[in-house]
């Protein structure tokens, strides 16, 4: 399985403020058993949620992170970051954001969730 690592979300608002209660869903194909990868996560007061021990993804593999609500306006990467480079093969919808996390490692992901107009 390789060394496992963690996955930390930090998500805010359109002007940096943390978005706490926020229930987001990630999930992942995996080319090992169990096969698939689904966690719910709740942001907390930081507008943080944090996935320890999981497998590493890769670009074949990533984890999508999606609210678990289908939110208007959707979630989003903050402006001016680049997404992780996926396979092209991998179709993600409207609020989906797709995450590579290297083996062995901690990583943050930095996500916006406008507040609904």
């Amino acid at each position: 399985m390789g060394r496992l690592s963690s996955l930390r979300i930090h998500l805010t608002d359109e002007s940096g403020l943390p978005r706490p209660n926020v229930e987001l869903t990630v999930k992942g194909y995996l080319s090992v058993e169990p096969w698939t990868f689904t966690r719910v996560v709740i942001t907390d007061a930081n507008g943080d949620a944090v996935l320890s021990d999981i497998r590493y993804s890769t670009s074949l593999e990533p984890y999508i992170i999606r609210t678990t609500e289908p939110r208007d306006p959707p979630l989003q990467l903050p402006a001016g970051v680049e997404p992780d480079p996926i396979d092209p093969s991998i179709s993600l919808g409207p609020g989906e954001v797709g995450v590579i996390l290297d083996p062995g490692t901690t990583r943050t992901v930095h996500l916006v969730l406008p507040m609904s107009p």
